[in-house]
This record gives structure tokens, C-alpha cells and sequence, in this order.
């Protein structure tokens, strides 16, 4: 074990892990002070099971704080680039697979054996048979294009998933400090659902300890290492392999930074360098930055401008991107097309100017504080800096591969660099339409905010309402609620329309009364003169519904609207389709069905006749939510078609399709593996924490009714955590507790199963009582439904949101 002897205990544990096959699922924590060997230590670890186990490096804070990568992107790109040397595809190669395509139009195509089954005769077969045609003739039409609906992040987690489930993986996470809670959990799904192995490295305080780990870890079990300092032994013999001249040296300040060996890895590195690099080289820091001097002199023009090109980019680039980038510039640039790029790399890696991998390259961190410092450099810098801006903003147009978000991010970045704040409120509004990252969107919040305290010393109020407000809407339109009010509160003075969407980001939040009391007072303060008073008055009435219902106002929530619904005075308006739509938030006693699905159905042909797409969809998810419970599971497969065409060509939340497209299998008495695949790669890809515990009650669901119960049980561990807090709504904890209670009777453990029977029966949300009154056992089964067949309780997802306030009925006199 060589330097590592004294790291004995650490990997004795895991390699006893390994040995034992207990590593599959397994997540390892390495914990300690910068520099003091983790890496080392986990890499080391890997080394006898590189035949085994296909070992992915991912360093979080360097390839994606810096970089501004979000984690799908980050996992995707360190797979391509794995993906020769292991024998799996590449994502390139995953997008365009005609056998993954397929996997997607699974519900498509399944149909017909639905049709044969279970419509055949009936008045449904023939507008499902029509359906399914029409669906075909789509995808055939389209070929291997994916549809819109499945944007690029879920297209690489689903590669990631994919890769994970065939090959065996050591997932290793550097600087895991600085993943977001959303990221984790991402980790642990693709962890749970292919068996991988999980190694997390936090660097540390001495006052560090588990209890410092995240909830999300904190409620499983996990191999921890506590990594301390290298032993003075152990140290000396470490140092005495490096050249006399500066083992001294090191071997000091080793003890000075209370033992950082990165300055010792930064020595190996460099010994290993071409062009003499080590002979001029003591290890001080200012010696390094004399090494960088001495190596940027000795560049010709072209190499120069090549480094510089790169300093002025954000983050890596790739090579076949920056080839690209190089015959777009003009002469003047300094940049021949002629230049051989992998060659010039190579020997600007040898000279410690940049950091070069197989697919991409950066420049060093010591260079661009060089460039920083030297005004000619800075200069030709800044003008390059122009170069990218122009490049991404042609980009679309020379079709070139690679992603929207990705453009724009580098896009938004070099307009900051410029200080061309035109130029970041138009990118920002791209970003608007097709959104950088939609599953993390606190990095755009915290770039956005970066922006506008920018903005905010300049006179250019304009662009800053431009930005914020453009944001809001984007956050609004996907769900994202809490950073919709954190860009919408960053606008002064907020316009007429937004003080009302204000008010509807606090209904749709955790502060509802504070949105109730908005709503209310402006619909006090309405002039009835004014051309729009009417769209305003219909508007504040669905945020009031939105608040009441949110703040689980059942009852005031049903009596306003059956209120609102009754004035014939809003039938004409542009909200009067959103008002139907409420129906299924509103209407929730078994009384109320009958007058729901009306109202859906009718609002369900306006939109589709105003070719409101998304709204449309999101409408019919709520009749395949209403259907989907009862007999009428042909019109529910029906609606769920027409949202699977909407997705062609619309953004529809991937997750939610592939859990109903499952569930209404599993109402249909199928229990196909294909559907239990399809929870799984939804799990990973819904990034509502709600809906993620929905589709883990399904997955339980899935193994009970195929009789698979240990793996249920396995499944079911983190429910009954659920089900314990009181802070999730009311309707879930009953739903998780009674399919809790049906495993374990299924498992004869029928005291655990009683306990949990008395603690859901007392539960009443005021929903689907008819229902929960059968399952208490107070009356007979009065309904055909195969819900009251079943003895387990899948559930359907419906759409992230109501429906939206169309808010632009509404005139901005601000």
C-alpha cells in the first residue's frame, strides 16, 4: 500500500465493502480537511476494481461551480468521454439510438395490445385505435427526433441511468459540499435504481462529524471516513520520493498548512512536464507564477492568442467547439484556421498554461491572473471575449451540436464580461423561453442577482425590470415559484400586472394568507370604469381560490368558486378557460364529480380551439386525474395520448407522463417491467418533491401487485418517513400510510399493519371520502372503479400547476 499505509483501516473497510458485494447502493463519505489525501485515498481504493466497476470522476466544484455545468451536463460529459475506453455509447451515439427512441413511444405502441384487451367493442376503441395511428404516423414522420417535452438535461439523465444500469459505476463526487439538495438527490435515485456505488468527499473542518451531512444522507446508511493528516512517518517517506532541491521545502510547508498535500500532487504533476518545465520550477508561488511568465514568452503569436482565446471563454470548451470557433474569426484575430489544434493544446498543457482533457480544455487559473495584470494582454482578451459573444449568438444558425442552455450560459457570460447589459437582458429573455438549466434554477437566480446589483449603478432601469421580469415569468411558467418571487421582488416599482402576480406567487408558496390579503385589497381598490377591470376582478378571484385552497381552506375554497363560476359575466373573458380549470382544485367532495369533468372537459375545448397548447395539456392530465380512478380508463388513455402529441412540440414535464402512462398499466392489471422502468426514470427526473414522493408510493405499488414484497419493502423505507411529517399535505401521508399498511399485511406483519390502519383513519383531508370510507371499512364497494378492486392505491400526477393567471389581459398603466 506504499504512501498509504497508514490509511490501513480506511481501505481495509472498503475494500471489505467490495469484497462482500454489499458496495451495490453503497454510499461512501470521505470527510476531512482540504488536502489532506481523500482523493487519494477513494482513487486508490478503485484501483483493483478498474475491471469491475467503470469509475466516473466528477469534481464539483471546478467542473461545475466554475464552469456553471449543471449536474446532468456534468455526468453526461464525463461518460462521453469514458465511453470509448468502456465499451458503452457515447451520448451522441444514445440521442439518435433507435432502440432508446423507442422506449419513449412504449405507451404509443402499447396501445393496440390496450385496444385488443380491453375497448374492443366499445364506443372508445375507435378514438383510441385513431389516436395511436395518428401517433405513429408522427413518429414515423419524425425518425429518431426526440420530442420537445424531453429536454436535453432529462435526455442525459436518462443516458446516465442507462449507462449505470449496464455497467457497473463508482460514481465519485469531489468537493461534494457544494451540491445542491435537488443534485443529491439526483445522485441517490441513479444510486438506488442501477445499484451503483456513491463516494462523496467533503472537505472539511476539524469540528466536521456526520451529524454535519446533509438531511438527505443523514437518513441513510453510509460508509464514513473520517481522512485525518498524514502521519509525520508516513509523511517523510511521502516527501523523500520527490527531488532534493525542493522536498525540503514542501515537507515544511506540509506542516505549516497543518497537512495539504496538494502542493506535493502539483510537484508530480510537474515532473512529469515537457519542455524543461521542472528545471526552472521550486515550488514557492512566486516561483510559479515566474514559470508561467517564462512559458507565455516563449509562445509564438498564434499559441499566445490560442491561450488568451481560451482565457476569455467561461470554463472549459471543447475542442471540436473551439476548432469551430477558430475558423469563424477574422484574420485579424491572429488565429490561422491551419493551426493544429490537439498539437497546440498538448504543448500548452506541457507548459502549465491550460487544463487539458480528451474532450476539453481551459486555462489555468495563474494565467488569467497573469492576463489580469498585463494591459496589452487584457486587451486582445477583451477583444476575443467580442469573438465568443458574436460565435454563440450565430450559433443556432451554424448548427453546430451543442446545447441551448450551454449557449446561452456562455453567452450570458461574455455580455457580463463586456458589461453589455443589452446584450444579457436579450440573452436572459432567451433564457426565458428555453431556460438554462430547469432543474437548477438557483444558479440562474444567483447569476441574475449578480447581474442586477450590477445594474443597479447604472442608470439602465429599464434593462433591469427587462431582466427580472422576464425571469419571473419563465420561473411562473415552469413552476418554479419561490425563485419566480425572488426575481419579481427584484423590480422597482413592480408594474399593475405584476403587483397581482405577486400576489399569486405569495398564493402559490408558503405565504398564502399574505397573497390572500393582496388579492382582496386590490380587488377593493378596482375602478369598474376602466376597460380591463373585468379580466383584473376574474384574475384576483383565481388567485383568492389559489390562496384559499393552498392554505388547505377546503371548504371556502369550494364555496368561492361555485360563487365566481355562477356569474355569466366572465364567460367572455380570456381567464374564463382558467376559471373551468379550477374546477379540479376547487371542487373536491365525490358530489362534485360529475360538475368537475364538465367543467374540465368544457375548458379542455376552449384551449384546444385557441390553440393554447400547454394549457391544454395540462388540463387533459387533470380528466386522465379524474378518469383515471373510475371505469373509464379508455377516455383517460385517450387524453393521455393528446398530451403525448402536445409534447411533440411543447415543453410538458417528462416525469408526469411516464408515472401515468405506468399507473394507468397498473389500473389495467399490467404489471410490466417496462412500467416499474418507467417509475424509475421518472423518479429521477421530476424535480417536485411532492411528485417524487408520489412516484415512490407507485414504484411500492408496482412491486406489491407483481409480488415482488421485499423489494417494495426496500422501496417503502423512506415513506414511512413521509408519512411521519406532519408538513406534507395531508392527502399524501393518507395515500403513503394505507399502501404502507397493504405491505405489510402482504408480509403477515399484521400488528405493524394495524398501527399504521389506525393512524391514516383518522386522518380526513376532505377529499374522496366515498373512498376512504370503503377502505375504513364503513361501507360496501359502490363503484366499478378498479381502485376499490385493488388493494394498493397507485397514484396519478397532474400538471406542476393549476393552469396559469393569463395576466396579460391585463393593461400595465403603471
Amino acid at each position: 500500500m506504499g504512501e498509504f499505509l497508514n490509511r490501513r483501516p480506511h481501505l481495509e473497510r472498503l475494500a471489505s465493502l467490495f469484497k462482500e458485494d454489499a458496495a451495490q447502493g453503497a454510499v461512501v463519505v470521505a470527510f476531512g480537511a482540504p488536502g489532506v489525501g481523500k482523493s487519494a485515498l477513494l482513487k486508490e481504493a478503485t484501483k483493483s476494481l478498474s475491471s469491475k466497476y467503470c469509475y466516473v470522476y466528477c469534481d464539483r466544484k471546478t467542473e461545475g461551480i466554475l464552469s456553471g455545468q449543471p449536474l446532468p451536463e456534468l455526468l453526461q460529459r464525463r461518460l462521453s468521454a469514458l465511453a470509448a475506453e468502456s465499451g458503452f455509447m457515447s451520448f451522441d451515439v444514445f440521442v439518435t439510438d433507435k432502440h432508446w427512441v423507442k422506449t419513449f413511444v412504449r405507451g404509443g405502441e402499447a396501445v393496440g395490445l390496450v385496444v385488443a384487451k380491453t375497448l374492443l367493442p366499445s364506443s372508445t376503441a375507435d378514438f383510441a385505435v385513431e389516436g395511436y395511428q395518428h401517433l405513429r404516423t408522427t413518429w414515423e414522420k419524425r425518425g429518431r427526433n426526440l420530442p420537445k417535452s424531453f429536454d436535453i438535461d432529462d435526455q442525459r439523465l436518462v443516458y446516465a441511468l442507462t449507462i449505470f444500469e449496464k455497467n457497473p459505476a463508482i460514481i465519485h463526487i469531489d468537493h461534494a459540499q457544494y451540491l445542491e439538495d435537488a443534485e443529491l438527490e439526483i445522485l441517490l435515485h441513479l444510486v438506488d435504481a442501477t445499484k451503483a456505488v456513491l463516494f462523496l468527499e467533503y472537505a472539511s473542518p476539524s469540528s466536521f462529524s456526520l451529524s454535519h451531512l446533509p438531511p438527505l444522507l443523514a437518513e441513510r446508511q453510509v460508509l464514513a471516513l473520517a481522512v485525518e493528516k498524514l502521519g509525520d512517518q508516513y509523511a517523510d517517506r511521502l516527501f523523500a520520493t520527490l527531488p532534493e532541491r525542493f522536498a525540503a521545502v514542501l515537507r515544511k510547508q506540509f506542516e505549516q498548512s497543518d497537512g495539504d498535500l496538494r502542493l506535493f500532487d502539483q510537484a508530480v504533476a510537474i515532473q512529469s512536464r515537457k519542455h524543461n518545465t521542472v528545471e526552472v520550477f521550486d515550488i514557492a508561488e512566486d516561483s510559479l507564477q515566474r514559470t508561467i511568465s517564462l512559458s507565455l514568452e516563449r509562445l509564438d503569436k498564434a499559441h499566445k492568442n490560442l491561450l488568451i482565446a481560451l482565457s476569455a471563454h467561461a470554463g472549459p470548451v471543447e475542442r471540436a467547439l473551439l476548432q469551430d470557433f477558430i475558423y469563424s474569426l477574422p484574420p485579424e484575430a491572429g488565429l490561422p484556421e491551419s493551426i493544429d489544434i490537439d498539437h497546440a493544446i498538448d504543448q500548452l498543457d506541457g507548459d502549465l498554461l491550460v487544463v487539458a482533457t480528451i474532450n476539453d480544455v481551459m486555462s489555468q487559473t495563474r494565467v488569467n491572473k497573469k492576463i489580469d495584470l498585463d494591459r496589452q494582454l487584457s486587451l486582445v482578451r477583451l477583444t476575443f471575449r467580442k469573438y465568443w459573444k458574436n460565435f454563440y449568438q450565430d450559433l443556432p444558425a451554424k448548427q453546430l451540436f451543442v446545447s441551448d442552455e450551454e449557449r446561452c450560459r456562455q453567452l450570458l457570460h461574455q455580455c457580463a464580461e463586456l458589461d453589455d447589459f443589452v446584450g444579457i437582458a436579450r440573452t436572459l429573455e432567451e433564457v426565458g423561453r428555453r431556460g438554462i438549466s430547469r432543474r437548477n434554477p438557483r444558479t440562474i437566480v444567483s447569476y441574475l442577482q449578480n447581474i442586477v446589483s450590477k445594474l443597479k449603478f447604472t442608470d439602465d432601469r429599464r434593462a433591469l425590470s427587462r431582466i427580472a421580469l422576464s425571469q419571473c415569468l419563465f420561473f411562473y411558467q415552469t413552476g418554479w415559484f419561490d425563485e419566480a418571487l425572488t426575481c419579481l421582488l427584484m423590480v422597482e416599482p413592480i408594474p399593475r400586472a405584476y403587483k397581482y402576480l405577486l400576489a399569486e406567487l405569495y398564493a402559490s408558496t408558503e405565504q398564502q394568507q399574505k397573497g390572500l390579503r393582496l388579492a382582496q385589497r386590490y380587488i377593493e381598490q378596482l375602478d369598474s370604469n376602466e376597460k380591463d377591470a373585468l379580466d383584473a376582478e376574474l384574475c384576483l378571484r383565481l388567485i383568492i381560490m389559489h390562496a384559499l385552497r393552498n392554505s388547505d381552506q377546503l371548504e371556502s375554497a369550494r364555496d368561492y368558486y361555485l360563487e365566481t363560476i355562477e356569474r355569466k359575466k366572465y364567460a367572455s373573458l380570456k381567464a374564463f378557460p382558467t376559471l373551468l380549470r379550477y374546477a379540479d382544485f376547487c371542487l373536491f367532495k365525490d358530489e362534485d364529480q360529475s360538475r368537475c369533468l364538465k367543467y374540465l372537459r368544457q375548458a379542455a375545448e376552449l384551449t384546444k380551439k385557441n390553440q393554447e397548447k400547454e394549457e391544454y395539456a395540462s388540463i387533459c392530465l387533470s380528466l386522465v386525474q379524474q378518469l383515471g380512478y373510475t371505469d373509464a380508463l379508455g377516455e383517460a388513455e385517450v387524453y393521455l395520448h393528446e398530451v403525448d402529441s402536445i409534447a411533440q412540440d411543447s415543453w410538458i414535464q417528462q416525469a408526469t407522463l411516464l408515472t401515468n402512462w405506468a399507473v394507468l398499466s397498473m389500473y389495467r392489471g399490467i404489471s410490466d417491467v417496462t412500467d416499474r422502468d418507467s417509475l424509475r426514470q421518472a423518479l429521477l427526473l421530476s424535480y417536485d418533491p411532492l411528485d417524487r414522493i408520489l412516484i415512490q408510493i407507485n414504484i411500492l405499488a408496482w412491486h406489491a401487485l407483481a409480488g415482488q414484497f421485499d423489494e417494495a419493502a426496500r422501496v417503502a423505507i423512506p415513506l414511512y418517513r413521509v408519512a411521519q411529517n406532519a408538513t406534507i399535505d395531508t392527502e399524501i401521508r393518507r395515500i403513503a400510510l394505507y399502501n404502507l399498511e397493504q405491505l405489510e399485511r402482504a408480509q403477515e406483519k399484521q400488528e405493524q399493519a394495524q398501527e399504521l390502519f389506525e393512524t391514516w383513519s383518522k386522518m380526513d383531508s376532505g377529499i374522496d371520502e366515498k373512498y376512504w370510507k370503503f377502505r375504513r371499512g364503513e361501507t360496501v364497494a359502490s363503484s366499478s372503479s378498479p381502485r376499490f378492486q385493488m388493494l394498493f392505491h397507485p397514484v396519478y400526477l397532474a400538471h406542476w400547476h393549476t393552469g396559469l393567471v393569463p395576466f396579460n389581459a391585463i393593461a400595465d398603466n403603471a
